[in-house]
């Protein structure tokens, strides 16, 4: 059995229902994996996922103001605005209450132990502080004392269980954690699903086979364009790479509608087997997408004098910050979720996958993007 620990930033990168967490509860339930998770990443991702969730409420209650402004004073749609409306503080108030009990079902679902953070150990964090080092990446930088508090609980679980398996990706902290005798650190959740005895365990050769080869994925992509909506509804506002080559100061950056009828280098990966109805792939594509992000109306003209470019304003306020937008090539990266109805075999699943254009019925088809890269501008 193979212990492990799993930090806050994978935490929030790779979701608490992703078909990577899928996998990973079942390798829990059949005995093959033990996750542990220091109470403070337990704190740091309800907090976080609460502020975002209470931020994103109150821009909508904004808006919803300036809709209510901008409309007649009676009559059904205005009816419509107030109820949805009130209804928003009481949204606000659940929040916290929901994103809690997700957790607790996820700690369920994954037999998670949560590690305490043994006050025996604050002259450590302290110590380090004052050196900057262990966790801290700097002498006295404040901002790194939770992460000193998992380092230390996370080397305490190391010296009383043995070889211990640590997924993060902050790169200080892996800097300073990596160094303890019989832990061994990694980048991601797939980079534990791709260590040798877990790959061995998860395999079935003639399925992984067929669903990374080019007949699937020929199969796969004629639905997806089919069923227009699964691509053209991807949004994107974090992990969106190589940000730079816009080349003037921006902000809020987001990546919109991308094009089901341009999808090129279409490519399955690191398939497995969750149980005998449902499986999960890495995915990854290029298309064409809008990327729309605010910056001051100079930059705008300096970018529109450039020919490589087709940009436009979309909107700009009184201060001469603009919403801009750009027709940009890109590279999404995610996962794929395939469930069908029951256990098919081999070929049977062959048959169906064959004719999902046609009967998409017997099989379920999930897309999770979670990254993307801009590769070129399309002007």
């Amino acid at each position: 059995m193979k212990n492990i620990v799993i930090d806050t930033n994978i935490l929030y990168q790779e979701g608490l229902s992703s078909g990577r967490m899928k996998i990973l509860a079942k390798l829990v339930t059949e005995g093959v994996l033990t996750v542990y998770v220091p109470e403070i990443v337990k704190r740091e991702f309800i907090t976080k996922r609460v502020s975002e969730i209470t931020n994103a409420i109150t821009n909508i209650q904004s808006n919803i103001k300036t809709i209510s402004r901008k409309t007649e004073n009676s009559g059904e749609f205005r009816d419509r605005i107030i109820s949805f409306e009130s209804a928003l503080p009481q949204l606000k108030q659940d929040v916290e209450n929901q994103v809690v009990t997700e957790f607790n079902q996820w700690e369920k679902l994954l037999l998670v132990k949560v590690l305490e953070f043994n006050p025996v150990h604050i002259h450590k964090v302290l110590n380090d502080y004052f050196v900057g080092s262990g966790a801290f990446k700097l002498l006295k930088n404040r901002d790194d004392f939770p992460d000193s508090m998992i380092h230390h609980t996370i080397n305490e679980l190391a010296k009383e269980i043995g070889e211990l398996y640590v997924v993060l990706s902050d790169g200080a902290f892996k800097k300073g954690i990596k160094d303890q005798k019989s832990v061994i650190t990694l980048n991601s959740l797939n980079d534990l699903l791709q260590l040798e005895e877990i790959e061995q365990y998860l395999s079935n050769q003639q399925l992984n086979e067929y669903f990374i080869g080019w007949e699937f994925s020929t199969y796969l992509l004629d639905y997806l364009k089919e069923e227009k909506q699964t691509i053209e509804q991807i949004y994107l506002e974090d992990n969106i790479e190589n940000t730079d080559c816009i080349g003037v100061d921006f902000y809020n950056a987001q990546l919109n509608f991308p094009s089901h009828v341009y999808v090129s280098k279409f490519s399955i990966s690191n398939f497995y087997k969750i149980s005998d109805t449902e499986f999960t792939a890495q995915i990854s594509f290029n298309t064409y997408a809008t990327l729309s992000y605010v910056c001051d109306y100079g930059s705008f003209l300096e970018l529109e004098k450039d020919p490589t470019r087709d940009i436009e304003i979309s909107s700009m306020n009184g201060d001469g910050w603009c919403e801009v937008l750009e027709l940009v090539g890109t590279q999404y990266k995610g996962s794929i979720n395939l469930s069908f109805s029951e256990k098919q075999p081999f070929e049977s699943i062959k048959s169906i996958t064959k004719n999902l254009v046609k009967d998409d019925s017997s099989l379920c088809i999930t897309l999770d993007i979670n990254s993307a890269c801009i590769t070129w501008f399309a002007g």
